[in-house]
């Protein structure tokens, strides 16, 4: 280093020379799945917790059981987690055949599915794709541990538009300056006929709850989720979900 003329990390920087500072530019900070994806891109591997982290606490509201906790049944169970392999076959009809295999933290499990079902889903499912999957838990007697024919597949997005009630924004008084063109300039991107959306006022001499009409409602998307939790704070949003199966 020394020969090199390198003395430290930064070397290369003229001793004694002031450097003007420079401003600062504000930034959102990264979400956990981004960081996380970072990690993979980087090292290979995800270091500090696991995609299916951000998404456990909404997904248990419409699929209350983990996998470790799923049981030979023939009637149709609801299973959630993330896409850690993926493989396709051919059959003797010449269909393809998809076998997945989803990890909750809890424990893993292979999923076929078969043409009906694979073709039109088969843009959902590649590797790290959190998926929602629904069919019936057999034993499979090559491995040991259990396995599902799947006959419906969901993305989160198609999860959240299809089993949540709402999605509710709670503002109070001392941020509901300009209120009605915050929201606009958020939900418009994303306005579309899947999940309605309800606003929560909390002030010092009134509250309440006002529903929005069936124009705004929106693709409850990830990136909907965390502008709208920049702007109102991570506690100011959540998705209300019905009863789980």
């Amino acid at each position: 280093d020394a020969e090199s003329g390198i003395h430290d990390l930064f070397g290369g920087v003229a001793e004694g020379v002031a450097q003007p500072p420079r401003q600062a530019s504000k930034v959102r900070p990264l979400t956990r799945r981004e960081r996380l994806e970072g990690e993979k891109d980087t090292l290979g591997l995800y270091l500090t917790g696991h995609p299916i982290d951000d998404y456990i606490g909404e997904v248990r509201s419409f699929c209350p059981r983990g996998i470790s906790e799923l049981t030979v049944d023939r009637g149709v169970q609801r299973v959630a987690g993330l896409v850690v392999s993926f493989r396709t076959m051919r059959s003797k009809r010449g269909d393809t055949l998809g076998f997945a295999v989803l990890d909750d933290r809890t424990a893993r499990i292979e999923l076929s599915i078969f043409g009906d079902v694979f073709e039109p889903n088969k843009h959902k499912i590649y590797k790290d794709a959190v998926l929602i999957a629904e069919g019936e838990v057999q034993q499979d007697e090559f491995s040991g541990g259990l396995k599902m024919r799947v006959t419906q597949l969901h993305t989160m997005l198609e999860a959240r538009s299809r089993f949540a009630d709402c999605l509710e924004i709670s503002v109070s008084a001392e941020k509901a300056s300009d209120l009605s063109k915050r929201l606009r300039r958020l939900l418009e991107p994303h306005r579309k006929d899947g999940c309605a959306v309800a606003v929560r006022y909390h002030g010092v001499e009134a509250q309440g709850r006002i529903l929005l009409g069936r124009a705004w409602k929106v693709a409850p998307c990830d990136d909907l989720l965390a502008d709208l939790r920049a702007e109102f704070g991570r506690d100011g949003v959540a998705l209300h979900y019905r009863a789980a199966l």
